[in-house]
């Protein structure tokens, strides 16, 4: 298989999930800062925390003034209730417990904020068997096209290894698909959770698209961002917009 980056190529997926005018996200998992730097450029303030001091002194060497990166615990560290736009992470939510995770980032979203996940899933063989076979090729033909007309110098190609990025702590998904989905509609009335091999096609091509409006008997949901998928190894991305009113 051809190297390339899976993080670079996506983290377009998690910028577009940010909402129009959106002010303060906070990234989850944000490792060398990579994605942490790009949302920088469109928003006002970025929160980045990582558990990894490793990772938190990369990132602060290459982001802008208005992050703030965090060493710090997702999972204890106090979040303020409503208070980010967007919440987005890339990578590092297999690392950790779903569903206690999942409800602490929900209850730090503003009304009708969102959260954008990717994460690694645990291969669901042989249940799976055939979409992995397809989503191999795909990875495979990926490479050959960014390696065709990709650029390795330009900052954030996934032709370009960042050496921060390979010396981030790694764990192997505890989670199937269909268990992620089970635990994340639990926690998450409205949720969308999805395979979704359309991220082989290039990164411009949009791949997100409108879910219609859920209500769970008191609260109302509006999910904005529908992404997933979980082949050949590459990331899953699952995204909630908190309640927009509680009528």
């Amino acid at each position: 298989m051809l190297p390339w980056d899976h993080n670079a190529y996506y983290d377009r997926l998690l910028l577009r999930a940010v909402p129009a005018g959106a002010e303060r996200v906070l990234d989850v998992g944000c490792g060398a800062g990579r994605l942490a730097g790009a949302l920088a450029a469109r928003v006002r303030h970025v929160d980045a925390l990582d558990r990894d001091p490793t990772m938190i002194d990369a990132a602060r060497r290459r982001v802008p003034d208005n992050v703030d990166c965090r060493l710090a615990d997702v999972t204890t560290v106090p979040l303020p209730a409503g208070h980010y736009d967007a919440i987005v992470s890339m990578t590092a939510l297999h690392h950790l417990p779903l569903a206690a995770t999942l409800a602490r980032l929900a209850e730090a979203l503003r009304p009708g904020g969102v959260l954008a996940v990717v994460a690694l899933p645990r291969r669901d063989l042989p249940r799976e068997l055939p979409v992995e076979l397809v989503a191999s090729t795909w990875h495979h033909l990926i490479g050959l096209v960014l390696a065709a007309g990709g650029d390795r110098t330009r900052p954030g190609s996934p032709l370009r290894h960042d050496p921060d990025h390979r010396r981030m702590p790694t764990r192997d998904a505890e989670l199937t698909t269909r268990q992620v989905r089970e635990q994340a509609r639990v926690v998450l009335p409205g949720v969308h959770v999805c395979r979704l091999l359309a991220l082989a096609l290039p990164a411009d091509v949009a791949t997100s698209r409108p879910a219609l409006p859920i209500t769970d008997g008191s609260r109302h949901y509006d999910p904005q961002v529908t992404t997933m998928t979980d082949s050949e190894g590459l990331p899953c991305a699952r995204s909630f917009s908190r309640p927009c009113s509680d009528s």
